[in-house]
């Protein structure tokens, strides 16, 4: 079984501590970091670099449930709170699996970890069966939105949003582009550190840009190769 990557949101430094030392004697734990700022902490975890995030309930600016509607990655969140009454409630979020209560101890942690690793191991085992859905779900504001992937022109990163744009639309979502690559066919190339294209839409491009409709999108020198790769490929 893989070892997980592990994020703690919490702006109490001691609880912080405690956990990051616990992850240090947990074999199942490839690596933990730790954020006293709930601010900072929702743009890490908007890389979508991480499988496991321990949230604290109560921060100041932004709480753990504001956090857990805000949030646009995968990982799944075990809460850690003084507040018992918040356990029924936790479970109204798709992603919480489990629950700390303050002061975390080691053999009840542990039991969290090995509940995560067994929810990871059977949705992998889930979606290595589920074929590509034409679908991709995207969150703008409140409202998760469906969208036909071949309808996606492009993908522009802003910040810490992504701007989709459509043939009949365009939606600003907080997402990560590394974490939307993952979500589309192999037609969606990512011709610029910023850009996501859908290939079966460019009408012509050079060695410094695509176009598609009246969009003109760059391309990096890094990224010249995959490009003309792909075109080469399907020619």
């Amino acid at each position: 079984m893989r070892k997980l990557k592990s994020i703690i949101i919490d702006d109490d430094p001691l609880i912080t501590d405690l956990l990051v030392h616990y992850a240090g004697k947990t074999e199942a734990l490839e690596y933990c970091v730790s954020c006293n700022d709930p601010v900072a902490g929702l743009k890490l975890i908007g890389n979508g670099a991480f499988d496991l995030l321990f949230l604290d309930l109560n921060m100041p600016t932004l709480n753990g449930k504001n956090i857990l509607e805000l949030k646009q990655d995968n990982s799944k969140v075990i809460m850690v709170t003084s507040d018992q009454d918040f356990a029924v409630d936790s479970y109204r979020y798709q992603d919480v699996i489990d629950y700390l209560v303050k002061p975390v101890k080691y053999d009840r942690y542990l039991e969290s970890i090995n509940r995560c690793q067994e929810i990871l191991k059977k949705q992998e085992s889930m979606d290595s069966q589920i074929p590509y859905s034409n679908k991709l779900m995207v969150k703008d504001g409140n409202k998760w939105i469906p969208l036909e992937v071949d309808n996606i022109l492009f993908i522009k990163s802003d910040s810490n949003y992504c701007i989709i744009n459509c043939t009949d639309k365009t939606i600003m979502s907080l997402m990560n582009l590394k974490n939307i690559l993952t979500k589309l066919p192999s037609y969606f190339i990512k011709c610029h550190r910023s850009y996501i294209v859908n290939m079966k839409h460019v009408e012509h491009f050079t060695t410094e840009e695509i176009a598609i409709k009246e969009h003109v999108i760059p391309i990096s020198n890094k990224q010249k190769s995959v490009v003309f790769d792909f075109m080469n490929t399907e020619s």
